[in-house]
């Protein structure tokens, strides 16, 4: 939303109070997690440093490491772990890949002013 007010033209003091607003909110809100979730969330949260980097950006996770992440944590992929994970894994990809053509799409706009 805060980007949304920036390309609309709304005064820069309306951004910085909207941008200050949404920050102060996400470092207090929190989220429901149904049971059956968590062992997929705590290995997911817990291999963050775990992504495989190509030359667009994050490209999945790695495996192995994660595998080794979820034994360090007495977390057992099964089958249905490992496939609530990798929703967690799609979702971040295509939040980051959202980012990104978000940025460049900025940063034409910013150009071509």
């Amino acid at each position: 939303m805060v980007d949304e007010l920036a390309e609309w033209g709304a005064p820069p003091e309306l951004v910085e109070e909207e941008s200050a607003a949404a920050e102060r909110a996400a470092a207090t809100d929190h989220v429901a997690t149904w049971p059956e979730n968590w062992p997929a969330l705590r290995i997911f949260l817990a291999s963050a440093t775990q992504w495989r980097v190509a030359h667009g950006g994050r490209s999945g996770l790695d495996y192995p490491a994660v595998e080794w992440v979820a034994k360090r944590h007495g977390i057992e992929i099964d089958a249905d772990c490992l496939d609530r994970l990798q929703v967690l894994e799609t979702t971040a990809l295509e939040v980051w890949a959202d980012q990104r053509e978000r940025a460049a799409e900025k940063a034409k706009r910013e150009r071509n002013r």
